[in-house]
């Protein structure tokens, strides 16, 4: 019966030392500390965005986001957004300030610095010949750097 019982106390014990890692990590992220910040990369920064309609978006915010987080991302290593509405897909263009390619094996080795257009900015919706709801807007760029 001590045996059983001594492995149930070892057990607490180790039950107890994942509790107080628990409690650090949630300490640390609450107090702002991530990758990015050691990376001296933006920090991401909740804006809220402006509500949209079947006639008009607002582009989201990218920035201090890792680059794998964002839209989707195809097995030929292109990256979309959904903006809703029925709009379809907008095409996402990564590009870094040195002009190296970003790769899709990568990716999540990039934060997103600087975007255009700029979060909140309006971008109307039209229908194409064909019926189909099309953002005015080809592409978003978002530049990226690359984290050490």
């Amino acid at each position: 019966m001590r045996n059983l019982l001594g492995k149930v106390k070892d057990s607490n014990k180790i039950f107890g030392l994942g509790v107080v890692v628990g409690i650090v990590i949630c300490v640390l992220f609450i107090s702002g500390y991530s990758v990015v910040q050691r990376h001296n990369v933006p920090k991401f920064e909740n804006i809220t965005i402006k509500k949209g309609n079947k006639n008009e978006v607002y582009i989201k915010n990218y920035i201090g986001i890792n680059a794998v987080d964002i839209g989707h991302l195809f097995s030929t290593g292109d990256v979309v957004d959904g903006y809703g509405f029925d709009t379809g897909d907008t095409k996402i263009r990564l590009q870094t300030d040195t002009g190296e390619a970003v790769s899709k094996k990568h990716i999540d080795r990039y934060v997103v610095v600087k975007q255009v257009p700029k979060p909140n900015t309006k971008i109307s919706v039209f229908s194409d010949d064909y019926g189909n709801r099309r953002l005015d807007l080809s592409e978003i760029i978002l530049t990226v750097k690359k984290l050490d």
